[in-house]
């Protein structure tokens, strides 16, 4: 098991992480804002992240995961979803990619042990770039607010 196999996987699967990421957005109590949208909207987008997260995990690039999730906020800030919300489904998304990856990978050695363990590192750290530059896009698009407390 190398990085390669395992964003191969990813990729291959796409449409099933899809289908079990938008069943828990559906009908996850912190997701209560996106149980009224568009199924189709939110599938093409998280079809979207999982069938180019090897790609991107790969590659590593701050600046498109800027570009992308910065994006992603700005949109989400528009159509009045909570930050709270636009939070979880990066956790999420996450989430299933981990569960995923621990359910189909064999673990024969040491070794491959190792690689799912820095292959768990490399995504919380994607996930955590995405979280913060994503939260960052969002409060950037907000009214300007002053705390009365402060003045």
């Amino acid at each position: 098991m190398v990085l390669p196999d395992v964003i191969q996987l990813i990729e291959r699967h796409a449409d099933q992480l899809t289908a079990e990421l938008i069943a828990d957005l559906k009908s996850n109590p912190r997701t209560s804002f996106l149980h009224n949208r568009s199924t189709e909207d939110l599938e093409q987008r998280a079809h979207r992240i999982y069938s180019h997260l090897g790609r991107w995990l790969a590659e590593d690039d701050p600046a498109e995961i800027e570009n992308l999730y910065g994006e992603a906020a700005r949109r989400l800030h528009a159509a009045d979803v909570p930050l709270s919300e636009v939070v979880y489904v990066l956790i999420l998304i996450k989430r299933h990619v981990w569960d995923f990856l621990k359910r189909n990978l064999l673990v024969d050695s040491i070794s491959d042990l190792y690689q799912l363990e820095e292959m768990g590192v490399h995504l919380s750290k994607f996930f955590d770039e995405a979280i913060y530059v994503g939260v960052k896009a969002y409060e950037a698009v907000r009214p300007s607010w002053k705390d009365p407390q402060l003045m």
